[in-house]
């Protein structure tokens, strides 16, 4: 009887402890996430420049005949 409540508050303490752990890490667990949001609006925005400057592109080389066709032609 008395080793289950040796355990049960031994448990107790280290759940507290984890706790407090949880507490002080709470602004940092914020920040980061504040910081990883940023990031993903960042990389969203970057990806549509990217992606329209790769339709110009795209089209560009559509347009432009190949250097081995224009040979022919002369």
């Amino acid at each position: 009887y008395e080793t289950g409540l040796e355990q049960l508050d031994f448990a107790s303490g280290q759940v507290a402890v984890m706790q407090q752990n949880l507490i002080d890490l709470q602004p940092l667990l914020v920040e980061t996430s504040d910081k990883t949001e940023k990031l993903m609006i960042k990389i969203e925005q970057d990806t549509v420049v990217v992606e329209k400057q790769k339709e110009v592109k795209s089209y560009n080389t559509l347009s432009t005949p190949p250097s081995n066709f224009k040979a022919h032609i002369i």
